[in-house]
């Protein structure tokens, strides 16, 4: 009975930390709405044209939302530790080990390579979106037309996406669901719920993979340092890449050129960096 009502408590926190997320998530919506004057919209505009200045006013602030969410987050997160003290992490292998440098250097060409070619790739793959997919990309395509400064979306995209979404999902959640099941399900499974954070098509599928990825660098390495300095060389190249997306797919030589040189960069940093951690290892137990 105590097991299945440990199972039963770390499920609930699994589910409630998401659950948390999102509330947040919609936070930072009213938080921008009112700050960008939505309250003064008319009364008399029709419920399609305010959805549409609404939605607007979210894209001019999408960065702004991001860095509001995971503040608005982490103060939930410190709340909850000082009323219930102890570890919100629950690494089933012992406590989390450091990242070495030839470790780090790896996960970041991993997590860049990665990123490079699997952007490449969804946008190949776009063409061939069902209707359904290409009405959930145009509205992402919407909501990143952002006005915010370059420095707000570097710390948006680069620092607090990495940390916090990696702390959340592959620390708080990932941790729990490899405390109540197989491996591999509690990897499939947090993976599961970072996709249903995007809206659906392409998106999720490419969130799927990458949460994936994350949850077997975490399993590899036992540690989450690893998993965010992977994510953070990713996002840095999503950050650096997306101006230069029109020159890469300027002609057919190019774009094949560039993606090639990122699935060369992904597989090779993937191997020496999964190779590394084992190597250090092995050289811990002698």
């Amino acid at each position: 009975m105590n097991e299945i009502n440990m199972r039963f408590k770390y499920l609930r926190e699994a589910i409630g930390f998401y659950i948390r997320l999102m509330l947040c998530q919609m936070g930072a919506e009213a938080i921008v709405l009112v700050s960008s004057g939505a309250l003064a919209l008319s009364p008399n505009m029709g419920e399609v044209e305010m959805m549409e200045v609404m939605l607007e006013m979210l894209s001019q602030s999408s960065y702004r939302m991001i860095i509001i969410t995971y503040l608005l987050m982490a103060v939930i997160l410190f709340y909850r530790r000082q009323k219930q003290p102890g570890e919100l992490l629950v690494l089933s292998d012992g406590p989390e080990k450091p990242v070495r440098m030839g470790e780090a250097f790896w996960g970041a060409v991993m997590g860049a390579g990665g990123c490079l070619w699997g952007a490449i790739l969804m946008e190949l793959l776009g063409g061939k979106a069902t209707p359904f997919e290409a009405y959930i990309s145009k509205t992402t395509e919407v909501l990143s037309q952002s006005i915010e400064p370059m420095w707000l979306q570097f710390i948006a995209v680069v620092l607090f996406s990495s940390i916090f979404e990696e702390y959340i999902f592959r620390g708080l959640i990932f941790s729990r669901f490899r405390a109540i099941m197989s491996p591999m399900g509690a990897l499939l499974c947090q993976a599961f719920v970072f996709a249903s954070m995007y809206m659906g098509g392409a998106a999720s599928a490419s969130a799927m993979v990458t949460g994936t990825i994350m949850g077997l660098v975490v399993m590899k390495t036992g540690s989450l340092r690893g998993a965010i300095i992977v994510r953070m060389a990713a996002n840095l190249m999503s950050f650096m890449a997306n101006p230069m997306y029109d020159a890469i797919f300027a002609s057919g030589d190019t774009t094949k050129t560039v993606f090639a040189a990122g699935a060369v960069a992904f597989a090779l940093g993937a191997v020496l960096f999964f190779r590394s951690g084992t190597k250090q290892d092995e050289a811990q137990s002698k």
